[in-house]
């Protein structure tokens, strides 16, 4: 019922946007740091009401955003996932819709 926000940054530079569901959000960046050849930190975490929910806010982000913007080999587990920085805006205007609170 969680839906995060993650920025992927190359040294001092945020070079992406990274968006996904997870059960444990800490353990979710980790993951992602272990796997990708960027540094990823997270920037927020949202909650939604049900799994529903949260389930609709990812398919909507990557249905209506340019997404996949991370070549897989830098970015193996969730690259799919990626966007541009421009787009954090949209990705909270839509977890919000579908009843996303910011913890």
């Amino acid at each position: 019922r969680e839906c995060y926000i993650n920025l992927v940054c190359d040294g001092d530079s945020t070079v992406a946007l990274k968006f996904g569901i997870a059960i444990n959000s800490a353990s979710r960046v980790d993951s992602q740091n272990r796997y990708s050849i960027f540094n990823v930190v997270n920037r927020s975490v949202y909650k939604f009401p049900d799994t529903t929910s949260c389930k609709a806010a990812e398919k909507e982000c990557k249905q209506s955003l340019d997404c996949g913007i991370i070549a897989k080999q830098d970015m193996p587990d969730g690259y799919t996932e990626t966007t541009y920085v421009y787009n954090l805006d949209k990705i909270i205007q839509i977890y919000k819709k579908h009843g996303g609170v910011k913890l």
